[in-house]
């Protein structure tokens, strides 16, 4: 995996956990935070599995990048994948 991608996955770890076990006295902060970003994390897993690159997203749509940026080689990672999908 890429920088980028390991960035995007060790958060998705840690907010999976705290929505399982969040603090004492911070659930209902935990929970309305997750579910408020809840649709613009998801956009971007399923927009990176699918082929954007791990960091282009922006307010819910690709970031302007040069066509020469976008190459095969900055698809996302096999292993990425596979993490995100098992969230």
């Amino acid at each position: 995996m890429t920088n980028n991608e390991d960035t995007f996955i060790l958060p998705l770890r840690t907010m999976i956990y705290n929505m399982k076990k969040p603090p004492k006295h911070f659930e209902d902060l935990v929970r309305g935070r997750f579910f408020k970003c809840a649709p613009g994390i998801l956009m971007a897993c399923k927009a990176n599995t699918e082929g954007a690159q791990v960091g282009y997203l922006l307010k819910g749509g690709l970031q302007d990048v040069d066509a020469d940026h976008w190459s095969s080689s900055c698809t996302s990672s096999p292993r990425f994948k596979d993490a995100v999908s098992v969230y």
